[in-house]
């Protein structure tokens, strides 16, 4: 197998993406604790800029990391197959829904 033809995601792909799942569950937990806790200024300030850093700092390092990388070849195959699919199951659908 050549190197041009990637069959997987990098490992930095891949960690990105389950450090991202993990975070989003944090949140979701966190969430739910502190949706008991009072809202003071002195909570909500805070929360509010580790939240906005946090979110930025991914979209940047995510955005870098998918400029950089390769994308795999049975990644870019299987989005195309999708597509087409759900295009024609639309296409059907609104046809349908016109008569």
């Amino acid at each position: 197998m050549s190197k041009d033809t990637n069959t997987r995601y990098h490992p930095l792909q891949i960690s990105l993406h389950w450090l991202v799942v993990a975070l989003l569950f944090a949140a979701f937990v966190l969430a739910k604790y502190m949706s008991g806790l009072p809202n003071e200024a002195g909570k909500i300030a805070p929360l509010g800029i580790h939240m906005t850093g946090g979110a930025i700092t991914l979209i940047v390092v995510r955005f870098i990391a998918r400029l950089r990388l390769p994308k795999p070849v049975s990644a870019t195959i299987r989005a195309k197959r999708f597509l087409t699919r759900s295009d024609k199951w639309s296409t059907m659908r609104c046809t349908r829904s016109l008569f």
